[in-house]
């Protein structure tokens, strides 16, 4: 098993994921493979295994994502490991990438860690992938005090469970952080199958309904901890809520993503996919656009002052004093 293994309903979530993939009927000769927030690598690597654990003839190209070059170094580490004991069966190129998931790619970055965007054209690699995965920090700074247990607050870095905190922000809102920025993302690669994991029903129903507001998915549910267990299927919220135990994972699809998933046919053309792609991605830009408007007119509101005329030695050694009404200045002042 790979160092720092995720939880056993992780594992079933990115398992049974796999199982529908396995029995697809029109995969496409490679998949490609996004997991963003990769930790130390667990979940592609897991990933793959199940998928060519039970045929060979799925190429799988797998990118894992992270800021924090620390946990980097330990996924490129399970690699090799697995790669050294032969427990993974390389049909396809790995890589692991540093990058900032939260950084807007279309900022004027000067410093820091590359956006994703950035990070894939300078490594040139490919803009497009099939499906993206993710386990993203997603505990509240509340939660992390209330719900996690002391063996978790102190083998797990902060940073991997409780997403940075930004002003204005409720509490609620600060364990959602990546969510909107990851279905972004997955707009932005066309991904065509989106598994996110969640921290518990409530979570799940909140992302599930942002993944609906974007209209690009033909569908979006709900997996329990065994999404794979018998029994019909839940509503939530108009969300189908697969398996038992606690919410777990959102799944969304779209265009092909429904028939490698076993699902309906999709709602959507692919000129109807590509045209719901596109105002997806121009109304967030335009809302972006609208948001720097505002800050640029606030700015432009706010009172200036000349501080040069109050600012010299000779003015700041002469105290302020009132002209009588019925008094003009000086010439020499005049020129002040």
């Amino acid at each position: 098993m790979p160092d720092n293994a995720n939880r056993a309903d992780t594992a079933a979530s990115v398992t049974h994921l796999a199982s529908l993939l396995r029995n697809a009927q029109s995969l496409p000769p490679e998949i490609r493979v996004l997991d963003l927030c990769t930790g130390t690598g667990c979940i592609p690597l897991l990933f793959h295994h199940e998928i060519s654990s039970a045929s060979n003839n799925i190429n799988l190209r797998v990118l894992g994502v992270d800021i924090s070059e620390k946990a980097l170094r330990l996924a490129r580490h399970n690699l090799q490991r697995l790669r050294k004991t032969r427990q993974l069966q390389d049909n396809g190129p790995w890589d692991f990438l540093q990058a900032d998931i939260m950084v807007n790619p279309f900022s004027d970055q000067t410093e820091g860690v590359l956006s994703l965007t950035a990070a894939l054209n300078f490594k040139k690699m490919p803009s497009f992938w099939d499906i993206l995965i993710s386990n993203p920090p997603y505990i509240s700074p509340s939660a992390f005090w209330k719900t996690t247990t002391r063996s978790v607050r102190g083998f797990e870095p902060k940073l991997a469970l409780v997403p940075p905190h930004k002003l204005k922000q409720t509490d609620i809102e600060q364990g959602d952080a990546f969510y909107p920025r990851l279905l972004d993302i997955a707009r932005d690669v066309e991904a065509k199958v989106v598994l996110l994991e969640v921290a518990d029903l409530e979570q799940a129903l909140r992302v599930a309904q942002h993944a609906r507001n974007l209209d690009i998915f033909d569908g979006v549910e709900i997996w329990r901890e065994q999404p794979d267990a018998s029994g019909d299927a839940e509503s939530e919220q108009d969300f189908a809520v697969i398996g038992q135990g606690n919410a777990r994972s959102v799944l969304c699809w779209r265009d092909r993503g429904a028939y490698w998933l076993g699902k309906i046919a999709p709602l959507a053309s692919s000129n109807e996919d590509a045209d719901r792609l596109f105002r997806s991605s121009f109304v967030k830009m335009r809302d972006a656009e609208e948001k720097a408007r505002e800050v640029i007119n606030k700015k432009r509101s706010e009172p200036r002052f000349d501080m040069e005329i109050v600012s010299g030695a000779e003015h700041s050694a002469t105290p302020l004093r009132r002209w009588p009404d019925n008094r003009r200045m000086s010439d020499h002042s005049k020129t002040r």
